[in-house]
């Protein structure tokens, strides 16, 4: 209580120096810039290919067609163009990987690099630098005859652009500046959370946003937390929380209309189907959407009682096609090879002419063959008898 009184006594500090406490040092303490860039430890993948849209729809919670063609324009037919969308497509889109179970994996920002629908789709996929293996290695599972090249950008590096409190709108100096650099888009997932700027790793944000200056990156989580955004793995373990409960549906980052059989189904009907199944006694090959009422085949793997011993482990993988119910089933078996039993052939009676060697044994066999054969009828000699 005396510290804090005495405080309150202090008489307010001018710039002068009059009065009051003096500064140790005569620099002044710089204004605040109007503009902040923080450094971000998160990495980027490239997903470039005809089929990147396609393949990215089935995997992720957002709708990539809102990405690639507007709000609300429809799918494109096969061969032929998409109808033209109500909103101006947006450059990037937040968006999250679940796993089968319905959690939260990883949390994404996509990019779109591609300027026209004529282009071939190319898009950069932000996440966690920590994870960045494990994203790649998740999305090259899903990969099976996919016209897709997945890479990662390490000579890119991602900047997080807050502009100030009292540097009020600077949409369009920042929209102008946008040339200069790969991508200068807005933060999909809130207005207070800035900008985000994709540059080569030896460039200089300063140079590219007027007027800036580079801030201290816990500044930046400070900022996120106080608008109770969750980023990275620390606030998201992998495989425990749930969409909608890491803010999905506040911060645009899901779709509940989107032509996927994937959400829905995860999502929404993961814990009553498995509780469903569960439930019953007797086994089940089949089993009933919650929405549709259609009867989906489970897709198992058949084995004998006397063989479930030796399935060691056994996968479910998710295809990355949203138009099919079905899954590839991996098992892992200990095979053990059955031993053939051949019995041996026996051979031609061989005569044992070992024990001729010996001459007094040859000469007394030579003497008892020619004893017996004289004593046949006949009496002529061996030789002629031969």
């Amino acid at each position: 209580m005396l510290v804090r009184a005495g405080l309150c006594l202090r008489p307010p500090l001018r710039p002068g120096g009059g009065g009051g406490l003096r500064r140790l040092s005569g620099a002044h303490a710089p204004p605040p810039a109007a503009v902040r860039c923080f450094p971000l430890s998160r990495a980027l993948l490239r997903v470039q290919g005809p089929e990147a849209a396609t393949f990215l729809q089935g995997l992720v919670t957002n709708d990539v067609a809102r990405l690639l063609w507007g709000g609300g324009a429809a799918r494109p037919p096969e061969g032929g163009a998409p109808s033209p969308p109500l909103l101006p497509p947006a450059r990037a889109q937040y968006t999250h990987a679940l796993n089968v179970q319905g959690r939260c994996l990883y949390d994404l920002i996509l990019y779109r690099l591609h300027q026209s629908q004529e282009e071939e789709p190319n898009i950069l996929l932000e996440c966690d630098y920590s994870v960045l293996d494990s994203v790649q290695k998740h999305l090259k599972l899903y990969k099976i005859r996919r016209k897709v090249n997945i890479a990662p950008c390490l000579d890119l590096s991602l900047w997080a652009i807050i502009p100030g409190e009292e540097s009020g709108d600077i949409s369009s100096i920042l929209d102008k500046c946008a040339h200069k650099t790969l991508v200068l888009t807005p933060d999909p997932r809130a207005e207070v959370m800035g900008w985000r700027l994709i540059m080569n790793k030896e460039g200089n944000p300063q140079e590219i946003v007027p007027g800036s200056h580079i801030g201290d990156v816990s500044d930046y989580h400070r900022h996120r937390y106080k608008q109770g955004i969750a980023e990275g793995v620390k606030d998201i373990p992998p495989g425990i929380a749930l969409p909608l409960e890491s803010n999905l549906a506040y911060m645009n980052g899901i779709s509940f209309t989107k032509e996927s059989a994937y959400l829905s189904v995860i999502v929404s009907s993961c814990e009553s189907i498995c509780s469903r199944i569960s439930s019953q006694s007797h086994s089940t090959v089949s089993w009933r959407h919650p929405r549709s009422k259609h009867w989906h085949q489970l897709d198992v793997v058949i084995a004998r009682c006397d063989n479930l011993k030796n399935v060691l482990l056994t996968h479910s993988y998710h295809s990355a096609d949203y138009d099919t119910d079905h899954s590839l089933v991996c098992s892992k078996l200990k095979v053990i090879p059955k031993k053939l039993h051949r019995s041996k052939q026996t051979g031609r009676p061989r005569i044992d002419a070992r024990k001729t060697a010996n001459s007094e044994r040859a000469e007394k066999f030579r003497a008892t063959l020619e004893e017996n054969l004289r004593s046949n009828p006949g009496g002529a000699d061996v030789i002629s008898r031969w």
